[in-house]
């Protein structure tokens, strides 16, 4: 006998089969439905998001340390890969290949942190979507877009 939180709870879900937790039980297939409106509202924040992180990101010139990444990354491959022994070369192999498609100057080589700052924002919304409840969830979102913390960060060229 299946009860209505059961119903409910799976109400966004293509089902074929049972479950074993007193609903239904044994197979299952998944088919999430997109929710429109839920990509779109997604979509605001994270234009909100980019926006943030762009704005004058090319403000300052380069620090010492994101003077050092640009000369670590500037290199050849083989230099790329070896320059820095305390650190490992994936970040610096990606600006590599970054300066190489958008340029060495200061918004360009900044960039690069932007992007995964972007993908900070959906994984706080994923986790948070989650753990709780949808609208918890764009909350968690929101604040991660406009943190100010989250926002100076994505525009450094550090590997950290």
């Amino acid at each position: 006998m299946t009860s209505r939180f059961c119903h409910a709870k799976i109400k966004r879900f293509q089902i074929s089969g049972t479950f074993d937790d007193g609903c239904r039980s044994a197979n299952m297939k998944f088919h999430a439905i997109i929710d429109k409106k839920v990509l779109a509202r997604l979509t605001v924040i994270l234009l909100v998001a980019l926006f943030l992180r762009l704005l004058m990101l090319g403000r300052q010139s380069l620090w010492l340390d994101e003077f050092a990444s640009w000369m670590f990354a500037s290199k050849d491959l083989q230099h790329v890969l070896r320059s820095e022994p305390t650190n490992p070369p994936l970040y610096y192999l990606l600006l590599h290949f970054w300066m190489g498609w958008f340029g060495t100057s200061e918004s360009a080589i900044r960039s690069l942190s932007v992007v995964p700052s972007l993908f900070s924002v959906l994984l706080i919304y994923c986790f948070a979507e989650r753990l709780f409840t949808r609208q918890i969830a764009y909350l968690a979102a929101i604040y991660q877009a406009i943190s100010t913390f989250q926002i100076y960060y994505a525009q450094e060229a550090l590997d950290t």
